[in-house]
C-alpha cells in the first residue's frame, strides 16, 4: 500500500534511504548566503535573474560540498550544452531546488561514475500538483493507479511521479515527461519504491526510483548502479 506521509530522524536519514550506497548529499535553503560563481560557471550560464542566479550559486555551492565527500576540491560546474551540470571527470550528480511562497529547499547529490551509472534526485512541495495538472506528466496507466487509490492518497502519488520523471530526466539526460513509465512498486522502512521504463528509448533503460513525504516535502531519487 502506497505510503502517505513518514516520521524519519533527520533529513540526512532520509536522503541515505532513498540513495545507494557511496552517493554523497548536502542541502540547504535559499535563505543563505552563497559564494559567487566562479567566471567558467558564470559564462556557461550568461545573464540570469537574480532570484536564478541565487538558485544557481546555491546548487554549486551544495554539489560542491557533496564533492568534498569525494576529496573533490576546487572544481568548476558549469552548465552543460543541455542544461545539466558538468560534473567533473569520474563524476555524476544531480541538483533540484524548489520555493514555495516563504519555503524553498536546495540539495544536490554526487556519486562516482564507478559505481552509478546514472543519479538524479527531485524535491517539489506537496500541495503545488493539482488534479488538472495530471495529464501534461501521467500516463493512462499513472492516472488509473491514482484512481485506484483513496483520495487523500492521490496527490502524494501524483507528486511522486512527478519528482520521479524530473529525477529521471536528470539521470539520463533524455526523455519527457510521458515517455517515462512509473510503476509502484514497493514500500520498505518508509520508502516508496518504483521501477522507471523509458517507452522510447532504443535500448531498454529501467532505473530504480524511491520517494519520501516529509515535511510538506516529496523528496525523489532514481539512480542506475554498474554491475561489477
Amino acid at each position: 500500500m502506497l505510503n502517505d506521509v513518514v516520521k524519519l530522524q533527520n533529513m540526512s536519514d532520509i536522503w541515505q534511504d532513498l540513495l545507494p550506497a557511496k552517493t554523497y548529499v548536502s542541502y540547504g535553503t535559499l535563505d543563505e548566503n552563497f559564494p559567487e560563481l566562479s567566471a567558467i560557471e558564470q559564462n556557461s550560464f550568461g545573464l540570469v535573474s537574480h532570484q536564478r542566479r541565487r538558485e544557481i550559486q546555491a546548487g554549486r555551492m551544495h554539489g560542491k560540498n557533496a564533492l568534498l565527500n569525494m576529496n573533490i576540491y576546487g572544481v568548476d560546474i558549469p552548465k552543460n550544452f543541455n542544461g545539466s551540470p558538468k560534473w567533473p571527470l569520474g563524476t555524476v550528480g544531480s541538483i533540484t531546488h524548489t520555493q514555495h511562497l516563504a519555503k524553498s529547499y536546495v540539495a544536490a547529490t554526487v556519486a562516482s561514475s564507478e559505481y552509478i551509472q546514472a543519479l538524479g534526485i527531485d524535491v517539489q512541495w506537496l500541495d503545488l500538483m493539482r488534479p488538472d495538472l495530471w495529464s501534461y506528466f501521467l500516463t493512462n496507466d499513472e492516472i488509473n493507479c491514482l484512481l485506484q487509490q483513496q483520495l487523500t492518497k492521490r496527490n502524494i502519488l501524483a507528486n511522486s511521479i512527478w519528482c520521479l520523471k524530473e529525477s529521471a530526466i536528470k539521470a539520463v539526460g533524455y526523455g519527457d515527461m510521458l515517455s517515462w513509465q512509473v510503476t509502484y512498486q514497493s514500500f520498505n522502512v518508509g520508502i516508496n519504491e518504483f521501477i522507471l521504463s523509458n517507452k522510447k528509448a532504443r535500448s531498454k533503460c529501467d532505473l530504480t526510483g524511491k520517494s519520501v513525504n516529509y515535511q510538506g516535502l516529496t523528496l525523489a531519487a532514481v539512480y542506475s548502479v554498474n554491475k561489477h
